[in-house]
């Protein structure tokens, strides 16, 4: 007669714990990485936006902001006076003057180093999202139904 011998009890964790555990690694290094990502964000905006007073003059402080995010741009001077800044492309050495005194409107004038005004007005779209560039050449209406209503099917 042959008697059997009971099945050896496994030892250790089973497949589906360690599996879990290892979700659970992922997930905790994806949160410690997504944390320091963000983390050096908020850093990198502190140091690019310095002193701008965003509740004392939102509009400036957007404009300069906007500014400072181009590696193109070098902002030459602000004058609060007038309410303008005055920055220069790198790449192509243009000066340009820009006033924010409308920017909270959805307008703002562009003055190059040649003297040419061009102005920008979205504020007046009656929200058909239409926005107005008029410059030394003419004006251009842009989105909305700038085109007319779209053709009949």
């Amino acid at each position: 007669m042959s008697t059997s011998t009971p099945p050896e009890e496994k030892k250790g964790l089973s497949g589906l714990a360690i599996a879990g555990i290892g979700c659970l690694v992922i997930l905790a290094i994806a949160l410690l990485g997504g944390g320091l990502l963000v983390a050096k964000g908020c850093s990198k905006f502190k140091e690019i936006a310095g002193d701008l007073d965003f509740q004392k003059d939102p509009a400036k402080a957007a404009a300069l902001m906007a500014l400072r995010l181009n590696p193109d741009i070098e902002i030459i001077s602000t004058d609060d006076t007038k309410r303008e800044v005055t920055f220069k492309t790198k790449s192509k050495g243009e000066v340009t003057t820009v006033s924010f005194d409308d920017l909270q409107d959805g307008k703002f004038t562009i003055k190059n180093a040649k003297g040419e005004v061009i102005t920008v007005d979205g504020s007046a779209n009656d929200g058909k999202g239409t926005t107005t560039v008029k410059g030394p050449d003419g004006s251009t209406v842009i989105g909305g139904d700038a085109a007319g209503p779209p053709p009949r099917r």
